[in-house]
């Protein structure tokens, strides 16, 4: 004999959230709530927290275009429903932090390279890393963790597709699309953030898909398989080749551990 019954909404979990265009933007997008309305975006001031957009259920990114360099800034966003009337709201989002400096985080940014071959990406990539490394990277943390949250990160911000840019660091990290050459980039670029050792690793003509890529990881002072698109984590190289069918030239990359990492898991293809 119910007669009515109000669902909870889902926490949204902010991604992005960098400086962009020359230091004179702040980018942030959020997780999909289901059975949501639209969303709430706030940014903390000198007299609390101010609402600066509502968008609707299909928009989950904002622009901050009011931002000066130098200057830090605080997000957080929360979903709303309306039903007969009345607006429910989840809770709010952990707050994600938005410092308009460049970016001085370790990689590879230069033309030609695993990350990518456009200057001006580069420096919007470098700038995507640094906000990873602040929202998503906390001291304390094992390196596994580190890893995961690389994984994970990659994983919410990008969706599998050949949009521009498809096959670099860039697409997957800015542009929120790519192949599995573009979300192992990714990781590699993320890792080479953390100082943390890992290879690109490219299929060869023996495994099931001789055009597949992905990335071998060191922790704890062994080498796993890490594989973002096909959602794959630490695994062995004995593991990952049963599981998938993939094969690589053992002469060019570090020879893997013979035993899965005890938080090794399976999340299934993007």
């Amino acid at each position: 004999n119910v007669v009515s019954a109000k669902a909870e909404l889902s926490v949204p979990k902010i991604g992005h959230a960098y400086a962009s265009s020359g230091l004179k933007k702040a980018r942030l997008t959020w997780s999909w709530v289901e059975g949501s309305s639209g969303y709430e975006v706030y940014r903390k001031n000198n007299a609390g927290w101010e609402k600066v957009q509502t968008t609707g259920k299909n928009k989950r990114s904002f622009t901050d275009k009011k931002i000066q360099r130098g200057n830090e800034y605080r997000y957080k966003v929360r979903a709303f429903r309306t039903d007969q009337g009345r607006t429910f709201y989840s809770e709010f989002s952990k707050e994600a932090v938005v410092r308009a400096k460049a970016s001085k985080v370790k990689g590879d940014y230069k033309k030609g390279t695993t990350y990518g071959n456009s200057s001006s990406r580069l420096k919007e990539l470098r700038q995507a890393v640094q906000g990873f490394m602040t929202n998503h990277i906390r001291p304390g943390m094992e390196t596994w963790e580190k890893v995961e949250q690389a994984y994970l990160f990659i994983r919410s911000v990008s969706g599998y597709g050949m949009k521009n840019g498809f096959h670099t660091a860039w697409g997957a990290l800015v542009n929120g699309s790519a192949t599995c050459y573009g979300y192992s980039k990714a990781l590699k670029c993320l890792c080479d953030a953390m100082r943390i050792p890992c290879r690109f690793v490219r299929a060869n003509r023996r495994a099931f898909n001789p055009s597949h890529a992905w990335n071998m990881v060191k922790v704890e002072g062994k080498w796993y398989i890490v594989d973002v698109q096909g959602g794959f984590f630490l695994l062995s190289g004995k593991d990952y080749r049963g599981a998938t069918g993939m094969n690589w030239d053992r002469k060019q990359y570090p020879a893997c551990s013979s035993t899965s990492h005890r938080e090794a898991y399976a999340s299934g293809s993007e």
